[in-house]
Formats: C-alpha cells, sequence, structure tokens
C-alpha cells in the first residue's frame, strides 16, 4: 500500500472526532481517502472461507461535516460483478479507513473491517 500522509493541517480537522489511540492512524487514513480508490481482497466467512477480490472506489469531500459517496464492487467468478453504493458520513467512512490502516499487514492483501461490509451490506 503506497500512501503519502496527510499534512498536519488537514488531520487537524478530524481530531475532535476520534480518540487519541486512533489519531497516531489519522494521517495515513486521510492520505488513503484522498486517493479515492482501495483494491483488496475480502475474505468470506463460512467453511469454504474465499476470498473475494473487491475495489472501493469514494468522492473525495474536503470537510469532516461532507457526505462521500463509496461505490465497492465486488468480483465474483461465477457471478457479474455485485456493485454497493453507500453514502457516509466523512467522519463515519474516516474511522473504517483508520482501522483499515490500524489493521494493514504487508504480507497481506488490503482489507476493509468487517463493519463496513455491514454497513453496505445493509445489516448495519
Amino acid at each position: 500500500m503506497n500512501i503519502t500522509p496527510a499534512p498536519q493541517r488537514e488531520v487537524a480537522l478530524y481530531f475532535p472526532y476520534y480518540p487519541a489511540n486512533r489519531r497516531t492512524y489519522l494521517p495515513m487514513a486521510l492520505g488513503l481517502y484522498k486517493q479515492g480508490v482501495a483494491q483488496g481482497l475480502r475474505c468470506i466467512e463460512g467453511i469454504n472461507k474465499k476470498e473475494i477480490i473487491f475495489t472501493a472506489t469514494w468522492s473525495v469531500k474536503p470537510l469532516p461535516s461532507d457526505l462521500t459517496v463509496c461505490r465497492t464492487e465486488f468480483f465474483v467468478p461465477e457471478r457479474e460483478g455485485l456493485v454497493y453504493e453507500f453514502a457516509f458520513p466523512n467522519t463515519e467512512f474516516i474511522s473504517y479507513l483508520v482501522e483499515t490502516v490500524q489493521n494493514y499487514n504487508e504480507s497481506k492483501p488490503i482489507d476493509m473491517p468487517q463493519q463496513f461490509y455491514r454497513r453496505i451490506l445493509g445489516y448495519a
């Protein structure tokens, strides 16, 4: 994952929305946010534990109070692409990116947090 951390003046706008232990990940999360795209693999829970390729794209907005529209497409070989689109308050969407950056491991492809998927699928 090649991310340029966001400058401190942009990060400072988001400080009031997150506890201190998550703020350390904000520069990288906002850097990812500014890219407007994330691609990776989602491990599907269950017996087969398949991994599904996904691409998430989103609109980049400057303020924490703005809405981010995120379009997530899953590429499943036996089906046409599964596409979900959802509007998040920026602070909520950035929170998912903070968790993504926090859980990132260079030896594995990027994955969004489980709560993100629950939200776009209508389970949260």
